[in-house]
């Protein structure tokens, strides 16, 4: 009776883990094969065959110092922002790679280049993409192999996070409107003003892969800009290091790249949403500084001032 009844308890359990599987493969089928159809911009960049363009990396503020509705008013060029939050140059190298994988070259490169500082969790964030996305496949055989198996049992599992709840929210709608909308407070300005003095840095993966970017840059003739985007000027009145900092990060690009800083150019607090980043107010009239100062040229630009 007592074999028996394990028999049949073995029996069950394994019909019921052959289900769980069964389902964890189908469902996670499904919005594989709806990913690419999406409008965020992981999808629109993966679906592939895009033109030659204005195509944007970095980290959020890229996403909200870029702003691309606008920049596509004053440039001749598609506009594509393939920024998004915490994305370390690390992992933006390994997108940019995957990006030229499947669609042309860009007219255009922008880095915006603080994310030098990012560490790389936005990898695993970016897990649904893994299986049709070679490089990022390969970062993260290294970077997070126990994600990478993980992933490979439960498929599932590679749709867990925000990224692909963002994808599903822009499955019919483009994602290139994305910004601040908002205004920094008054009490987070002051809280700025009085605050400590800060010392920027940089993680040498990051700089590594930034002197890639610029190699690879250069090899497929694509022009590179290298921009800070806007602090708060609360914010960055205390940072000690600028000069030192700038020089490490453009000399880590090569071949004597520009770094294009415009980290004091914003003295408006209402144009700004935090100590970091731009909010709509600021993004539409920095666009046209971008645009006047000749950022947005193909060809040889003056120098920013």
């Amino acid at each position: 009776m007592r074999r028996g009844a394990l028999r049949a308890g073995l029996l069950r359990f394994g019909a019921l883990l052959a289900c769980v599987l069964a389902g964890d493969r189908l469902l996670a089928a499904a919005l594989q094969a709806a990913l690419p159809h999406s409008q965020f911009r992981f999808s629109v960049a993966e679906h592939g065959g895009l033109p030659p363009n204005l195509l944007m990396l970095g980290n959020s503020r890229a996403v909200n110092g870029l702003y691309a509705p606008e920049l596509a008013r004053w440039s001749q060029l598609p506009v594509l922002n393939l920024a998004y939050n915490g994305m370390s140059t690390l992992v933006a190298e390994a997108v940019l790679r995957d990006y030229l994988g499947r669609n042309a070259a860009p007219k255009l490169l922008v880095l915006e280049v603080s994310n030098v500082q990012d560490p790389h969790q936005l990898l695993d964030g970016l897990m649904c993409y893994w299986s049709a996305s070679p490089a990022l496949a390969e970062l993260a055989d290294v970077r997070s192999p126990a994600n990478r198996r993980a992933a490979s049992w439960f498929h599932l599992y590679a749709f867990n996070g925000e990224v692909p709840l963002r994808a599903l929210y822009f499955a019919r709608r483009s994602d290139q409107d994305w910004i601040n909308r908002y205004r920094i407070s008054d009490a987070l300005v002051a809280e700025a003003r009085d605050g400590p003095d800060i010392e920027l840095g940089a993680k040498p993966e990051n700089l590594e892969a930034l002197g890639r970017i610029g190699a690879l840059a250069r090899e497929r003739g694509i022009p590179l800009r290298l921009i800070v985007a806007p602090y708060l000027p609360e914010y960055a009145a205390h940072v000690r290091n600028w000069d030192a900092w700038l020089e490490r990060v453009r000399a880590a690009a090569g071949s004597a790249e520009r770094v294009w800083d415009y980290s004091r150019a914003v003295r408006d607090t209402a144009h700004f949403a935090d100590r970091l980043h731009l909010n709509e107010v600021g993004g539409v009239p920095f666009a046209a500084r971008l645009a006047a100062d000749g950022f947005l040229a193909i060809d040889a630009p003056p120098s920013a001032e």
